[in-house]
This record gives C-alpha cells, structure tokens and sequence, in this order.
C-alpha cells in the first residue's frame, strides 16, 4: 500500500474509534474484558484501584498523546484497574489486531510505547530498590540504638561495621548499603571512628511506624 493510502486509511480507522467522555465517566471497570489499547486525544485519564475499605487509589494519570489499556490488552488478561475520565477526554479506542497494525506500519508508535512503558519499569524499580532499602535500614538502626551513649548533646556509637552487620543479621555489603543511606540523609555522621547520631528523634522518624526500635537515650 502506497504511503498516502495508508496515511488515508489510518485517519478513516481514528475517525471511526473516537470516544468522547465526560468528567467523571468510566471508560472500563476492573476486571472487565480487555480487547482495545486506547490513545488518550485530549484531557485526562486516571486509572484507580481499590484501596482499604474500597476507597478508589490512584495509580496512574495519562493524558494526551499517552495509552490506556495496553498491558492488560497485550497480555490478553481482564482489566487490572478502573480508567475514569478526571475531566472532559476524547480518547481513541483501538481493538488489538488495529493497534498491532498501526505499530507495524507505524513504528514510531511502537516506539513511543516503549519509552514510556521503560520510564514505567524504571519507576518501578526505583521504588523496589526504596522498599528494598527499608529492609536494611530498619535493623541496623535497631542494632545501632542499641549501642549508642550520651555524650554532650548528642549520642555516640563505637562500635565496627561487621559488629553491625552482625547483630543486624546482615551481611557486610548489606549493612554497608545501609550505612551509606544513613550518611546520605544526615542522620548519622563519623566523627574519630565514632558513629555520632545528632538527633535520635529525626533517626526515629526515618522509621515512622515501625515497632523495632529500641527506646534511645535522650540527651539530659
């Protein structure tokens, strides 16, 4: 197919799958078939899930020039979210086989859902990496608190990083991990090859709900 053909084709297939939404309408529930990608044209789309007590959650906002729909579409699996329309939106509603043919005479498209599925991964594991942290953090400060002696207005640890490591339950790599993010937010520093703690109630906070703390001294 010559190239203006298929441009005129493309335009009579966006024409036909245009949906207009009002604020507030649904464009698909959670757990509903999935079977079309759509092309969000103008205003917003947010995709909610159900939080504690059913209380919608939001996870994600797209708007123009971003897709709706395609990992439940591409993995032919029932719609994981609810779409809901956060203001007036015009979207394009795309069945698979349509979208598979788009990308392949358009490859830009493909490419455009790509870079943003990675920016998507990338976040991903930024906050895997985060929770991961957590895990390292929480009982080497737990380790660390336990250690600690008032000294002036401040509190002080001598103690080694392997001590650390074991009394945490981690390895020497982990509690070094751990250590680093400490330094990193200020929450520690090394004085003379003593660990100094300027405020065990900002230490604290770094851990905000969490039940392993110790109790620290605080400065008289």
């Amino acid at each position: 197919m010559a190239g203006q053909d298929v441009d005129d084709a493309l335009a009579r297939v966006l024409h036909a799958h245009e949906r207009s939404l009002r604020e507030g309408e649904s464009l698909f529930q959670s757990g509903d078939p999935s079977g079309a990608v759509y092309v969000v044209q103008s205003g917003s789309i947010e995709l909610q899930v159900s939080g504690p007590k059913q209380v919608p959650r939001l996870v994600g906002r797209a708007g123009p020039g971003d897709t709706v729909g395609e990992v439940d579409t591409l993995l032919d699996r029932p719609r994981t979210a609810r779409a809901v329309a956060a203001q007036a939106a015009r979207v394009l509603e795309l069945e698979r086989e349509v979208f598979q043919a788009m990308c392949r005479e358009r490859p830009e498209i493909a490419w455009r859902l790509l870079t943003r599925s990675a920016r998507c991964i990338e976040g991903l594991e930024r906050r895997l990496a985060a929770l991961g942290m957590e895990d390292l953090v929480r009982p080497l400060v737990s380790a660390l608190l336990a250690r600690v002696r008032q000294e002036g207005e401040g509190l002080r640890a001598e103690t080694s990083l392997r001590s650390l490591a074991d009394s945490a339950g981690l390895s020497i790599r982990d509690a070094h991990a751990a250590l680093q993010d400490l330094f990193e937010r200020k929450l520690i520093r090394l004085q003379e090859d003593v660990l100094v703690i300027p405020d065990a109630d900002a230490l604290g906070a770094r851990l905000a709900g969490s039940r392993c703390l110790p109790s620290a001294p605080r400065p008289r």
